[in-house]
């Protein structure tokens, strides 16, 4: 899949250009208005990869938006090996702490409008009573000479194959702590609280992940801390829904109102409006305003706001209201 083939771009375009074809294609593949969802989602990849100028930079030098290797992922010996339960014979370990994943609730409102929340987690961060150290006193470890890793040698029928381990004494650190800490009792890192202000883009569906690089664990013996990785739990609104992009309310009017027609107001997170029910509506007609739905993710594109109308009828009469409706029935 090339992106500037499904966009009609070629490489030279600019980000005018890579705009423009998006919003053409967005019109003519969105799935409410008859296109296909797989293909509009692979527009939506396609252009959030080339409107940004480092992943476009990426894809094209390496094919992808996060660099060398696949699904925007640096390809890692360490993992290809680990795939198979074995020790990568180049050494090393994770090149970055571990990631924190967190899930987040976000209003209709919010994902229609967009917004900044301020995220409370936990996570674990370089000990501030050793530095990361682990204790007072460090020194080299001796299974392995400070390099972390030992060569094993294995015998087996096709003969002897070495391989490279992390060393068992030291955990792979290159160093032992005979004088522990006692604020985080050697390990090195400690869990602390902390707060960062995330911002969820308009139209960000329920299941999107944005990533927050470097907000995750630190660990002692690696520089780079993992990421925070935010989770978006879209919160089901009590009045309205999402049909796709479309947004859709129900609204009750009485019989007279709906024989006679009348205007009523909606109340919509995308703004108030004042629309006519028309006389003789029928219960479930649908009534629209284009444009004022929900917004897709990365683009211009909006769906409708549908309010569908329901026609209240009374369960219980008064003798009054009866004698009414007796009468209705001899005129019409």
């Amino acid at each position: 899949m090339d992106y500037y083939d499904l966009l009609g771009v070629d490489r030279a375009a600019t980000q005018e250009d890579i705009k423009k074809a998006y919003r053409r294609k967005a019109m003519e593949h969105h799935p409410d208005r008859g296109g296909d969802e797989k293909s509009f989602k692979e527009l939506q990849e396609a252009y959030e990869t080339l409107s940004d100028e480092g992943k476009k930079r990426n894809y094209d030098t390496y094919g992808s938006a996060g660099g060398p290797g696949q699904n925007g992922r640096s390809f890692d010996f360490n993992d290809f090996f680990a795939g198979f339960g074995m020790n990568s014979p180049f050494g090393g370990g994770p090149r970055k702490g571990q990631d924190v994943n967190l899930r987040v609730d976000v209003t209709l409102a919010e994902v229609i409008a967009g917004a900044t929340k301020k995220v409370r987690y936990r996570r674990r961060v370089k000990c501030g009573g050793c530095g990361g150290a682990g204790g007072k006193k460090v020194e080299k470890c001796q299974g392995c000479g400070g390099s972390g890793h030992v060569v094993e040698v294995i015998n087996h029928f096709f003969g002897h194959m070495r391989r490279q381990t992390v060393c068992r004494q030291c955990s792979g650190r290159g160093s032992t702590v005979s004088d522990r800490c006692t604020d985080c009792m050697g390990q090195g890192t400690s869990e602390r609280e902390e707060s960062v202000d995330v911002r969820f883009p308009k139209g960000v569906m329920s299941g999107h992940t944005l990533v927050m690089q470097g907000y995750g664990h630190m660990a002692a013996d690696i520089a780079m801390p993992g990421d925070l990785n935010i989770i978006v739990n879209e919160v089901e609104d009590p009045s309205f829904r999402r049909e796709g992009l479309n947004l859709v309310h129900n609204h009750s009017v009485n019989i007279p109102d709906a024989v006679l027609g009348c205007t009523i107001t909606v109340e919509a997170p995308t703004g108030t409006f004042r629309m006519t029910v028309p006389p003789g509506c029928e219960p479930g007609k649908v009534l629209s305003v284009r444009g004022k739905g929900v917004p897709a993710h990365g683009s211009d594109v909006c769906g409708d706001l549908l309010v569908r109308v329901n026609v209240q009828v009374p369960k219980v009469l008064t003798e009054e209201q009866r004698a009414v409706f007796e009468s209705l029935k001899n005129i019409l």
